[in-house]
Order: C-alpha cells, then structure tokens, then sequence
C-alpha cells in the first residue's frame, strides 16, 4: 500500500508539476513512526520463528535462564513457545510467566533436560582418614542407590533400599517414603521391559525390511510386515478402529481399509499406555510431591502418549499403504524407535549409576581429611517445585551422618 502511495505521488508530481514536499515529509514519517510503533512487535515474531525453527526445546523442558542485566538465574518447565512469547512455570516465583521472544533470545538458556531428563549433582565429603575407607566408600554408594529419587539399577536400587533410610522414630519418618519408592521403582521396572520389548521387536522389522525391500515388496512381503507391526501396535496399546475382518488373508483384509485407517487405544493393563499410566499415578502418592505436581506429571506423561499414539498411527499408514515409498518403511521405523529411547523415555546407562570417587587428601585447620566426590542424577527435578534435588542431596547427607559417625566421622558432623 505504501509503494502505490509513493508511486502514485511520483506521477502526479512528474506529470503535473505538483509540489509534494509536504507529503513526501509527512510519509516519510509517518513510516518512521510506523517502524518504531511495530519493531517490538516484528523482534518477537522472528525470534518466535527462529525458536520455532531450531526447536531447541520442547514441552516440558526445564530451562535455566540467566540474565545478565539482573545477574541471577532462574528456573522453569517450558510450557509453549508462541509466535511472540514464550510460556514458562517459574519455579521460585510459583506463577506462569511470559516472556517476549527477543527477551529470551538475549538470554543465556541451559536445557537441563538434554541430553537425559535426570539431572546430575556432585557433591563433596570428606572423611576422617582413620576409618575403613574401602568400606565407607562401598556404603556411600550404597546409600546413594537406596534412595527412591536417584537414578540407578532398578534391582540393585531395591536391594539397597531395604538396607537403609530406617527413620521410623522421626518426626519425618521415611517408611511412606519407602513404600511408594518400592511400588514406584516396580512400575517403572515394568515400563522399561515393555519398552525393551517393543524396541527389540522393531529392530527385528527394520531387519525384515531391509531384507524385503531388496527388489520391492511383494504381497505376501507387505503381510507378513503388517503383521510384525500389529504385534507392536498390541504391545503399545493400540488397536485398528476398523475389526479386521476374519476372512482372507491379511493382505486382502488392510488393502479393504480406508487411506485414514485409525488407531484407538486397547483396554489390555499390560500394554506400554497401560503401565506407563500406573507408574506415574504410583509417582503422584509420593508424600514428597506438591500440589503442582498433581498436574506437571500426568500433563507431561499424557502429551507423551498423545505422540506415542500419532506416531504409531503414521508409520501404521505408512505400511498399509507404502506406494513408492516401500523402500523407505525401514527409515520410518528407524526414526520411530529414535523417538521412543530418546524423546519418549530415555533408557537407563550404566553411566548413569551413582559414583563414588576418591580425590585426595585436605588439610584444614591443622586437621587432615580425605576428599570423596558423590556424583549422581536426580530423577525428575520439575517436581516439588524445582527444589528435588537439594531435598535428595540434603536425605544422602543425613543417612552419611548417620552411618559413618564415629571414627569416619564426616567433616563439619557435629
């Protein structure tokens, strides 16, 4: 509109001799205030599309936001990022803010919750060099497996539970604690063998696929690779809308099924939907959460499956109906399980178990100790409003004291 106004002015003025000083004045600044009345505006749009873009983030996230102009950092879970701000929980402020885009892209953001959503804490101890070290070393590690909120082998974990936290006779006593840390470790013990087993029976399609697709796919080839994938579908706990008819064979059943074949979920208990619901039911008994857990957790989980259930439903289409895609289903498959280890719930590692290191020999105040490092991850820190991790680390230090009192004695220990 601006151009046609400026050209439209340039003609009148060349063919009429008109004097438009005063309106080439006037334009010129009213576009001026135009641009300065719409820049915020326009800063916020293109930081939204480049967050958007990049997607260096996704729901759920926690953010650690340092500014630099307040010289502070605050804690979040991303909630949505918008076309011109971004939707946070704050932590320390317990509210909901928004921040405007080109705000967050001046800031310094670290994602917590990547590469793995656990969070690792280290801190230090130091004993008494008097005492069995070997066995105050194997006792802290010990500890650190026992507690319910760390992240280790779920069997040892168990096994060291039993062993420690015994703080019946306190105010706080820990045996409801323990309790929902048992029932809670069991459910998630059974996610993670239905999970395995779904990765592994993808894995064995992405091996029938490769092999299949060598030449192109025949029909009896398309059956037998809807039917592998049907077993997966049961495991996670979906099912055609459309029964399958029980005549004819496989092949001759889907080919009858519309382009936008749909999946529902299945009432079986033992399926991935199933037991990824108890676990995170048994997680809301624990006495630690907070009132705003009631609704972090299952909205988290529940966005979860809501994907788990679209990306089933996509790569479901994509087999009924490969086209020319049919050399490409093994891709697809491969990009799903991606998902599911990576996005959906990250499997456990070895290198995720607790350590306990030996660093060396202090001095201080004439008094002469030895340095251990305790390194471990927290399970969820978006719980408890952010403050998990300092309450975990504060229960390990308490349990250290009271197991390694006397000669170890723990520095500072009263």
């Amino acid at each position: 509109m601006v151009i046609v106004i400026a050209g439209g002015a340039a003609i009148l003025q060349l063919c009429f001799g008109l004097d438009l000083t005063g309106a080439w004045v006037t334009l010129g600044g009213g576009a001026f205030v135009i641009g300065f009345a719409v820049k915020d505006i326009l800063a916020n749009f293109f930081s939204g599309i480049v967050l958007l873009l990049d997607s260096p983030f996704q729901f759920g996230d926690v953010l650690r936001i340092d500014s630099e102009q307040e010289g502070q950092s605050r804690l979040g879970i991303l909630r949505k990022i918008g076309v011109r701000v971004t939707h946070l929980y704050m932590f320390e402020l317990h509210t909901e803010v928004y921040i405007p885009n080109s705000v967050m892209q001046s800031h310094k953001i670290t994602n917590l919750s990547r590469p793995i959503e656990p969070v690792f804490f280290s801190t230090p101890v130091e004993l008494n060099p008097n005492c069995d070290l070997e066995r105050a070393q194997r006792v802290m590690a010990e500890i650190i497996q026992a507690h319910p909120d760390t992240v280790g082998n779920i069997e040892t974990k168990l096994a060291c539970l039993e062993n420690y936290y015994q703080w019946e006779a306190t105010s706080d006593s820990f045996v409801e604690k323990k309790e929902n840390g048992q029932q809670r470790l069991l459910a998630e013990h059974a996610v993670n063998e239905k999970l395995e087993a779904i990765e592994q029976a993808l894995e064995a399609l992405i091996l029938t696929l490769q092999f299949f697709e060598i030449g192109g796919l025949a029909d009896d080839e398309i059956a037998t690779i809807c039917e592998d994938y049907g077993i997966v579908l049961a495991m996670i706990g979906v099912t055609p809308v459309q029964p399958l008819s029980p005549q004819g064979s496989w092949l001759q059943r889907t080919t009858a099924l519309p382009m936008s074949a749909q999946l529902e979920e299945s009432p079986e208990a033992a399926s991935l939907i199933s037991l990824v619901r108890e676990w995170y039911r048994i997680w809301l008994r624990d006495p630690n959460v907070v009132d705003q857990d009631e609704y972090v957790l299952p909205e988290i989980w529940e966005r979860k499956i809501d994907l788990l259930k679209r990306r089933s439903q996509g790569l479901y289409q994509k087999i009924l109906r490969p086209q020319r895609e049919e050399t490409r289903i093994d891709d697809y498959v491969k990009t799903f399980l991606r998902w599911l280890r990576d996005r959906f719930k990250q499997a456990r590692s070895t290198w995720h178990d607790p350590k306990v290191r030996m660093e060396g020999v202090v001095h201080d105040e004439g008094h002469t100790y030895i340095r251990f490092t305790l390194n471990y991850y927290v399970d969820d820190i978006r719980l408890e409003d952010g403050e998990r991790g300092m309450r975990v680390n504060s229960d390990i230090h308490r349990e250290l004291m009271h197991h390694l009192k006397g000669e170890c004695q723990l520095k500072n220990q009263p």
